[in-house]
């Protein structure tokens, strides 16, 4: 593998998922997230990102109590990706959106008026944070706030395999952590209700493009052949492997008063 990337299993989505890069811990529980992804039309990008942005200024108006954290991912495709504390959760965050509508009236219709025939698309997901199959370094190199750029590394394994590659991914992490690797975050998220299962998806980040990359080389110098020896054994257990890069987009955040707290 080299200096190319292999950050663990698949994300956002996103968290998303996606990734989603959400700043968290090991010793957290799994997270369950639900991810929306938008195929927009190219000529419509502008009129698609300004109908978001309003959104989100209308989800802070009127206190929205479910946070929204978005990126941007390869040509014109964009992901925003809802923290749930369970299933059950999903009905009150429909319930919250029912609310808005209600509370915002003429503004919630002229805001979807504004996304008609922006998008060609969008699907829905859940996916979980695992922080058993994540990497988070004691002392990051990045500060939240300066991570921009988004890699997301998707893995389609083969049915009937997902233990087997649960294992190696944590025998990969476990190496990460005992070559004190500082350079790359790897955090992990698996599709729980979604396209394509069994998949998951591994995501970095970095100021810039230029700066992941070569951060991420450093970390494969610092795994050596246990590395490489590690992902040749996953990539064997795979169907399809697909990159997805893009950017954070805080304009497009949503923090919850809850979370603020």
């Amino acid at each position: 593998m080299g200096k190319r990337i292999f950050v663990a299993v698949l994300v956002c989505l996103l968290a998303g998922l996606g990734s989603l890069a959400i700043s968290a811990r090991a010793e957290e529980k799994p997270q369950l997230w639900t991810v929306w992804e938008f195929t927009v039309k190219p000529p419509k990008d502008e009129a698609f990102y300004k109908a978001f942005k309003d959104m989100v200024a209308l989800m802070a108006k009127h206190k929205f109590p479910y946070s929204m954290y978005s990126h941007s991912v390869n040509q014109f495709r964009y992901e925003s990706a809802t923290p749930l504390k369970n299933y059950a959760d999903i009905e009150n965050l429909y319930k919250a959106w029912d609310d808005l509508a209600k509370k915002a009236g003429d503004e919630w219709k002229n805001l979807w008026k504004a996304f008609e025939g922006t998008y060609e698309c969008m699907d829905q997901s859940n996916w979980y944070w695992r922080p058993d199959l994540s990497y988070m370094p004691t002392s990051p190199r990045l500060k939240p706030e300066e991570e921009k750029f988004l890699l997301e590394d998707v893995f389609y394994v083969e049915p009937g395999k997902e233990a087997e590659f649960e294992a190696l991914s944590k025998e990969l992490m476990a190496l990460c952590k005992n070559k004190n690797v500082t350079e790359q975050a790897i955090q992990v998220f698996v599709c729980d209700i979604g396209p394509g299962m069994p998949v998951y998806v591994g995501s970095g980040a970095g100021k810039d493009m230029i700066d992941f990359w070569d951060n991420n080389g450093k970390m494969w110098d610092k795994l050596g052949k246990e590395g490489e020896a590690i992902v040749a054994k996953c990539l064997a257990l795979i169907r399809k492997r697909e990159w997805r890069q893009g950017w954070f987009l805080p304009e497009l955040r949503y923090i919850a008063p809850e979370e603020k707290k």
